[in-house]
């Protein structure tokens, strides 16, 4: 049995996480210290296989009992080592299941991993874990640092990328000058990608120094494009030298940025006129709009969903009136796509329920019937109206009046 003088509660619990970040990497976990201090008598695909059942086993001891809500605060730490790293779900989407902000999320996440870390140290070792010696100076680190500022600030949401871009541009045109590097930014487009603004801010400001300082007397061209759900930054460096993809693994500070992000950082090389360019993309999740559809058609939901699969929607279906107007209250949605043959109430009277209250008046209401009732819905403050069933290019034109 391990020592447990040997490991800091630290360095375990970020051993803990990194492992769990890598639940279905084999690889990874068949040469992982923490694997072989819990699986210690086992070796090759059956170690790791018991690691992973215990961790699974370990999650579930932290399931609440039956009676405990799934929303309850009581179900948190379960329900994010759930989400998280067994269904492999993002921040956003994990955030999005326990309907709140991906701030809270990171207020509750050093608890859920605490959590489980503290049932395998005791495991390990044989001890609970240790107390906290509270000294007059806190521990100051990157990541304390990130998470202070993460937490402290407004809700994460859409980031104005041009913006961002334009201000790092021209915080580190200095730079630039001082190693004779020639930037350019092509940003011509406004486009907005989730996540916290500060963060990407530094991780985009720790690439451009590095590339800078890296690669004096060159030209460095920056500019991004969306496809689908995702934006990709690309940065490229003519003429670059070969060993940069090595030295970016290494800036941990921009590892840890991007990994805070929940973004992927990629690079690669390529010829231009015998030249070699090198290319670093960022790929950030682009900012995406909620759709709130309101319609008692399990088919007419499906046809929704298959037509917008890929596209940059959050997709919440509700097939009862009453409760649509609740959820348009709570949750904000950006457009709301409505039927008008509706059990109970009615679509027009859901709408003129929306369109006269102060919290959703602003919310654009797209109605789709088969119902011909076009001219009728406009005079009552329909923002828009589809024949039912709609065509998926007719249906993305009309949403994109509204991006």
């Amino acid at each position: 049995m391990l020592d447990p003088k040997t490991v800091t509660w630290e360095a375990f619990e970020q051993h803990v996480q990194s492992c769990l970040q890598h639940l279905y990497d084999y690889g990874f976990l068949l040469t992982h210290p923490l694997v072989q201090w819990l699986v210690p008598d086992e070796s090759g695909p059956e170690r790791v296989e018991i690691f992973r059942e215990l961790c699974l086993e370990t999650i579930e001891r932290l399931r609440p009992g039956a009676n405990v809500s799934f929303h309850a605060k009581a179900s948190r730490d379960y329900n994010i080592l759930m989400l998280r790293f067994v269904s492999q779900q993002s921040i956003q989407e994990v955030a999005q299941q326990l309907s709140y902000s991906e701030r809270q999320f990171y207020r509750d996440y050093p608890k859920a991993l605490a959590s489980i870390s503290g049932i395998l140290w005791e495991r390990l070792t044989g001890t609970p874990v240790p107390t906290p010696i509270v000294t007059d100076s806190a521990e100051i680190s990157l990541e304390t640092e990130v998470q202070h500022a993460h937490t402290g600030a407004a809700e994460p949401s859409a980031v104005d990328l041009q913006a961002l871009l334009t201000t790092v541009v021209h915080d580190t045109r200095l730079l630039a000058e001082q190693y004779q590097v020639e930037v350019t930014l092509s940003a011509s487009a406004q486009m907005a990608v989730r996540g916290d603004g500060m963060v990407l801010r530094q991780a985009a400001l720790a690439l451009m120094s590095h590339l800078i300082t890296r690669t004096p007397t060159s030209r460095l061209d920056v500019d991004y494009a969306a496809s689908g759900s995702v934006c990709r930054v690309r940065f490229r460096v003519e003429p670059a030298p070969p060993d940069l993809a090595a030295t970016l693994e290494q800036q941990s500070t921009l590892q840890f940025l991007v990994k805070t992000l929940d973004a992927v950082l990629s690079t690669a090389v390529t010829y231009s006129s015998d030249t070699q360019v090198f290319e670093v993309a960022l790929e950030l999740k682009a900012r995406q709009q909620t759709l709130l559809i309101v319609d008692d058609n399990p088919d007419a939901l499906d046809l929704f969903e298959r037509y917008l699969a890929g596209q940059p929607y959050d997709i919440q279906s509700v097939r009862e009136g009453t409760a649509a107007v609740q959820i348009a209250r709570d949750t904000q949605p950006d457009i709301i796509i409505l039927d008008l043959m509706m059990p109970g109430t009615d679509g027009l009277e859901i709408m003129q329920n929306l369109k006269n209250h102060a919290a959703t008046s602003h919310i654009p209401v797209l109605i789709c019937s088969v119902l011909e009732m076009q001219d009728l819905a406009l005079s009552l403050r329909a923002d828009g109206y589809l024949k039912k069933p709609p065509g998926q290019a007719d249906l993305l034109n009309v949403l994109a009046q509204w991006r």
